[in-house]
């Protein structure tokens, strides 16, 4: 069941798509670590720099969602997520 709850702003909407992509290509960049040609040092280093970034934007990521949660008193479900339709700056519960 998804359930539209609210709506964010444009830039409240910006500020979150910046993070989702963000992520998105972190895990994109992930996967260039399965390249042979790659030096195993090389590897290490490269997935050390992608951790530490994605810990860093998937902390962003779920605060923004507490915080506007909190602001807008989004209705919550125990084993439901929030999502956002990036076009309409909708906000859903499934």
């Amino acid at each position: 069941m998804i359930k539209k709850i609210g709506n964010v702003s444009e830039y409240e909407k910006r500020e979150i798509l910046n993070l989702y992509e963000r992520k998105s290509g972190l895990r994109e960049l992930s996967i260039t670590l399965n390249n042979p040609d790659m030096s195993e040092k090389l590897k290490n280093i490269l997935y050390d720099k992608i951790s530490r970034d994605m810990n860093k934007t998937t902390g962003l990521y779920e605060e923004w969602w507490k915080q506007k949660s909190k602001k807008y008193n989004w209705e919550s479900i125990k084993g439901k997520s929030w999502s956002i339709n990036f076009e309409t700056n909708e906000v859903f519960i499934k």
